[in-house]
């Protein structure tokens, strides 16, 4: 996994061997959760093939000095990797909530 920082926020990306480059006009959000949350899914989906990007807005406003909710880490996937995406965001949810 690989940081990129700017003055604005940190995103953290999660490589695959398909990417050739990032652009967020490629991705669109599929969920806003905690950083465990997020961090977890991410690493099915990698397991799953398919690419993900985190923004972490709680880092990105602790290291500006700011604070924010614990709930405030995004995750996206390519537009064309929506649909997998959601059914693989849905069985998880759903197996967890029964524990």
């Amino acid at each position: 996994m690989h940081t990129l920082r700017d003055t604005h926020h940190t995103v953290a990306v999660v490589k695959h061997e398909k990417e050739k480059h990032i652009t967020m006009n490629e991705h669109v959000k599929i969920l806003t959760d905690s950083a465990i949350v997020i961090n977890r899914i991410a690493q099915i989906l990698d397991e799953e093939e398919i690419p993900s990007l985190i923004k972490d807005n709680v880092e990105s406003a602790r290291l500006a000095g700011f604070g924010t909710s614990a709930n405030n880490v995004e995750l996206y996937v390519y537009k064309w990797d929506l649909g997998k995406a959601k059914e693989v965001i849905k069985t998880f949810l759903e197996n967890n909530e029964k524990q």
